[in-house]
C-alpha cells in the first residue's frame, strides 16, 4: 500500500512537470564569473605539497594578502598546483578564486583537538549533534561576496573517517565540521572540484543568496554518517547542476530557518538521473517534507522537465522494496 502511494505520488509529480516551462538550460547564470586581475600561488607562501608538511600558515598568509588586494578591481586567484597540501581549517575572503589544479589535493588534518570552535547557527540554537558550539567547516566563509572554488577537478579531502568513528563511538564533544560552509554570503560559485570524505555535510550555504554548484563530484562511503552532498539552508537562488554525488546520506537536502519569512528557491538541474549514482537516488525518491511554503525546483535537462513543489524536500536513498515516507 505504501509503495502504491509512492508510485501514485510520483505520477502526480511527473504530470505536474509537463505544466512547467521547458526552455531552462542552465541556472548557473545567476552568478557572473568575474575576471581576476591578480594571481598568486600557494607556493609563494611556503606551502609544500608533500602530504606531510602542515600548510595552515601558508593558506592563512595567502588569503590575508588577498584580503588586502580586495579593493582592487577584479579580485585575486589563489592557485594550488599539483601536490597534497595538508592543512588545518581556514577562512576564505571576498573577491577571490581558490583554484585547484589537476592533481592538487587540499587535505584536512585529523586532529580534532586543533580544530577551531565557532558559535552555533542562530536558527539551530545549538550544535546540530551536540550542545554548545560546533567545529568550523574545513573551508569557511562568513559575510563574503564574490567567491569561487574551482579548478581542474582537484580534490578537497576531509579525511572524515576519524570523525565518523567518533560519531559511531559517541565520543564527539561538539558537532562535526563540514567540508565547505558559507554563512551570510552571496555570489558564490563552486565548480569543477572533487569533494571527498567530508566529516559531516559537504557543501552548506546558509543564509546565503546567489549560489551556484556545478560540475562537482562528491564522494564518501555509503556507510559514512551524515555526509550530505549539498544542503542549501535558509538561502535563496541556489543552483545545483551537472554533478555526480555518491555519499552516505542525503544527496541534496533543502533546509530552512523557521523564522525566515523569505522564500527559498533551489534549482536542481542534473543532466540525467545517472549523474547521481544509481544507488543513491531511487524512484520513488524519499520526500521528507517540512511545514513551510518553500519552493524547490527540480530540473532534469535531458527530459526538459521542470517541477515546482510547495514544500521542502530531501532527496536521499531508498532501499529497494521500500516505498515513500515522511509525507
Amino acid at each position: 500500500m505504501i509503495l502504491i502511494k509512492a508510485m501514485l505520488l510520483f505520477i502526480l509529480v511527473v504530470k505536474s512537470c509537463s505544466l512547467c516551462f521547458s526552455e531552462v538550460v542552465t541556472c548557473s547564470n545567476i552568478v557572473p564569473l568575474n575576471h581576476r586581475t591578480d594571481n598568486i600561488s600557494i607556493l609563494d607562501f611556503g606551502a609544500v605539497g608533500d602530504g606531510k608538511t602542515l600548510n595552515t600558515n601558508a593558506f592563512k598568509d595567502a588569503i590575508y594578502k588577498i584580503s588586502l588586494l580586495s579593493k582592487r578591481e577584479g579580485g585575486t586567484t589563489l592557485y594550488i598546483p599539483a601536490g597534497v597540501y595538508l592543512t588545518e581549517s581556514f577562512n576564505l575572503t571576498s573577491h577571490m578564486t581558490l583554484h585547484l589544479a589537476a592533481g592538487a589535493v587540499i587535505k584536512a588534518i585529523q586532529n580534532s583537538s586543533n580544530w577551531p570552535l565557532i558559535a552555533p547557527l542562530p536558527s539551530y540554537g545549538r550544535g546540530r549533534e551536540r550542545p554548545g558550539g560546533r567545529y568550523m567547516s574545513f573551508i569557511h566563509g562568513d559575510g563574503l561576496q564574490d567567491v569561487v572554488i574551482t579548478g581542474e577537478n582537484g580534490t578537497i579531502d576531509g579525511q572524515g573517517d576519524e570523525w565518523w568513528n567518533m560519531w559511531r563511538n559517541k565520543t564527539l564533544q561538539f558537532t562535526r565540521p563540514g567540508l565547505v560552509e558559507f554563512v551570510n554570503s552571496k555570489d558564490i560559485i563552486i565548480s569543477n572540484v572533487t569533494f571527498k570524505d567530508s566529516p559531516f555535510w559537504n557543501i552548506h550555504p546558509v543564509y546565503c543568496s546567489n549560489v551556484v554548484v556545478r560540475f562537482v563530484t562528491i564522494l564518501a562511503p555509503h556507510d559514512s554518517p551524515n555526509t550530505d552532498g549539498v544542503d542549501p539552508d535558509s538561502s535563496s537562488n541556489v543552483c545545483i547542476e551537472d554533478s555526480y554525488i555518491s555519499n552516505g546520506d542525503d544527496i541534496v537536502a533543502v533546509k530552512r530557518d523557521g523564522t525566515n519569512t523569505e522564500f527559498l528557491t533551489t534549482v536542481l538541474a542534473l543532466t540525467s538521473p545517472s549523474d547521481v549514482s544509481t544507488d543513491r537516488l531511487r524512484l520513488p525518491v524519499l520526500l521528507s517534507a517540512a511545514k513551510h511554503q518553500e519552493e524547490l525546483r527540480m530540473c532534469w535537462l535531458n527530459t526538459s522537465t521542470f517541477t515546482t513543489w510547495d514544500s521542502v524536500y530531501t532527496l536521499r536513498r531508498i532501499p529497494e522494496g521500500e516505498g515513500i515516507s515522511g509525507i
